[in-house]
């Protein structure tokens, strides 16, 4: 991989702040072209990571969806479940709310619309606490290779949303463990998943664009098949209960 040139560190430094490129002067040890590489690189490895995540928000917010469909009977109701009155709900109803007033502005409020306009919080907040009941009524269905534990389902999903909060702000990976959240991704997908946690896991791009760094931030990850899922020790342990 190029290094930044004199040129390009001249004139993109002018246009950051200082604050921004801080961290990266440090690790490249005040060199701004090694900085510039490693800034750029650091870059390439969120949007890797974000494709990824991305994929993990579909998978989840369509089975959630298609579960809740279910147990709210939206078929024969003719209302869609997120309309309805949820145990538990808090601020659920008032994100819906707001995304339909956004689409109905737009013109094209309708039911796929607002489930795909809704975010990865509302989706990963329908495991929390307070949604305990609805947990037990319908939503462990939709995570049959977890713990079966609502808390440690919502903490795994909880992490990922707060990664992809980062991701989507562009903050900077260098304090991030890359390999350790694309890991995360993986099994909360395996969480629901098998087939398309494999998926997920063959075409992800992170761990590759991760070992293109240009100055040194930390250990390489271990090759893939090497590595453990951090789930396997959990469905051990629930297998011996």
């Amino acid at each position: 991989m190029s290094r930044s040139s004199d040129d390009d560190a001249g004139i993109v430094w002018n246009l950051l702040s200082e604050p921004r490129t801080a961290p990266y002067l440090e690790k490249a040890g005040g060199n701004r072209n090694d900085a510039l590489a490693l800034y750029e690189w650091s870059a390439r490895t969120a949007a890797a990571a974000f494709e990824d995540v991305g994929h993990l928000e579909v998978l989840l917010r369509n089975a959630l969806d298609a579960r809740l469909a279910r147990y709210f009977r939206e078929d024969s109701r003719r209302i869609p479940w997120f309309l309805m009155p949820i145990p538990g709900d808090g601020h659920g109803a008032e994100s819906v709310q707001a995304v339909r007033e956004r689409l109905r502005e737009e013109g094209k409020e309708s039911r796929d619309e607002i489930v795909a306009g809704l975010t990865f919080g509302f989706w990963s907040g329908l495991l929390g606490e307070a949604y305990d009941e609805l947990w037990r009524e319908c939503l462990h269905e939709v995570f049959p290779n977890s713990s079966g534990r609502r808390p440690q389902v919502f903490a795994v999903l909880d992490t990922v949303r707060r990664f992809r909060n980062r991701l989507a702000h562009h903050d900077s990976l260098l304090g991030t463990d890359i390999p350790a959240e694309a890991e995360r991704v993986v099994e909360a997908a395996r969480y629901i998943d098998h087939g398309a946690a494999d998926w997920l896991e063959r075409r992800s791009r992170v761990l590759e664009v991760y070992r293109q760094r240009p100055v040194d931030v930390g250990p390489l990850p271990p090759p893939r098949r090497k590595r453990r899922s951090l789930l396997r020790p959990v469905l051990r342990l629930r297998r011996l209960r």
